[in-house]
């Protein structure tokens, strides 16, 4: 009888310590916060965290990647409209805490940056017509921008590297859509793009001085200049890459490099009865498209010289120019465009330059 007792209380005690174990067991296994965000096919939603992004996951119908340049920030955009339901996102950052999001669609989303730390944007709402450049002008230069939907919106840097240029590609209302700035004191602008014909302002100033612009390179201006002339006189060693359309012709004779800067020569050939009137011409380095329908990101460069580039083509004639910019590689899944828009509108010239042209660029 005793050991009858004995026996269910060892059970009992055992059942008791089993319990407990599993209590503290379930309380130390702590469940990781979900931070819950809306996002929207026409706004880039950035996120941006206190340290170095090392590791990013996204699920279907969203594509999440770190910024180049800028480690601390995750730039996320919706690869199908009008997701039913919600969609994960994981961040590991590299003080080792790992961050969940939940994500859902919405037509229209106020915001379009989130700040884990909690500090919020500089937040401005701007005015934008095809009519009229807006210009915006930040007290340091511009590392990186963003619009979040490039079929409402143009933008460009100008020869001062801390103003952005932004027109309107329609005078319809332009889609909520969303641009996003960082400048080299790591200060963050988000901004909000009001379609407005009339109103009166269409620059803004974020500095507190009269002088505003930035010029990277005005004292080097002879030297870039004296580097071009050198590379018109080069004879042309590049003859695959090119654009031969309507009696129009445009290619890349070479690519040179001099003290860190690159310096592509090439040449448009008219052998129409038109003249060519260019409208713009545009490089850009722009994604590879490798999922249908998604969003393409593309980020236009801007020439620290264009040397006897002229924008009228006679008749018969023919243009050799030089277009330099700084030192720059081609990201993996990323190609350089070369783009040029006659005034007419019906002649267009478009091409892609490789990488390993720009990797072998020659001393010069």
């Amino acid at each position: 009888m005793i050991y009858k007792l004995k026996n269910n209380f060892m059970k009992k005690l055992k059942f008791t310590f089993i319990l407990c174990l599993l209590a503290v067991l379930a309380g130390a296994q702590k469940k990781v916060a979900v931070k819950r965000l809306e996002i929207s096919y026409d706004k880039t939603l950035h996120l941006i965290f206190n340290t170095n992004v090392k590791y990013v996951d996204a699920k279907t119908d969203i594509v999440a990647e770190i910024v180049p340049a800028l480690n601390n920030i995750v730039r996320v955009r919706v690869n199908n409209e009008n997701f039913v339901g919600s969609r994960g996102l994981s961040v590991i950052t590299a003080d080792g805490v790992f961050h969940s999001f939940e994500l859902t669609f919405k037509e229209d989303v106020d915001y379009s940056t989130f700040s884990i730390s909690g500090d919020s944007c500089i937040k401005t709402a701007v005015n934008v017509t095809t009519d009229k450049s807006t210009h915006l002008i930040f007290p340091k230069k511009i590392i990186y921008y963003n619009i979040g939907n490039e079929e409402t919106l143009s933008s460009s840097t100008i020869n001062s590297s801390n103003i952005l240029k932004i027109n309107a590609l329609t005078n319809e209302k332009v889609l909520p859509t969303s641009l996003f700035v960082v400048t080299e004191d790591k200060k963050y602008y988000e901004f909000i793009m009001n379609s407005n014909t009339t109103a009166d302002t269409y620059t803004y100033n974020f500095t507190d001085r009269e002088n505003v612009a930035i010029f990277d390179n005005t004292s080097n201006d002879r030297t870039l200049a004296a580097v071009a002339e050198k590379c018109l006189k080069m004879n042309r060693t590049i003859s695959s890459v090119g654009e031969k359309k309507n009696k129009l012709t445009c290619f890349l004779n070479n690519v040179h490099i001099n003290n860190d800067v690159l310096y592509f020569t090439f040449e448009i050939i008219n052998t129409s009865t038109l003249n060519m009137n260019i409208d713009f011409m545009k490089c850009f380095i722009k994604d590879k498209k490798t999922i249908k329908n998604a969003p393409e990101q593309e980020t236009e460069m801007t020439p620290v010289i264009n040397y006897k580039y002229v924008t009228t083509i006679d008749s018969n004639t023919s243009n050799r120019f030089v277009l330099a910019f700084p030192k720059f590689t081609i990201p993996d899944k990323k190609k350089f465009e070369v783009e040029i828009y006659d005034k007419d509108g019906g002649r267009h010239l478009a091409f892609t330059i490789k990488d390993d042209l720009i990797i072998d660029a020659k001393p010069i």
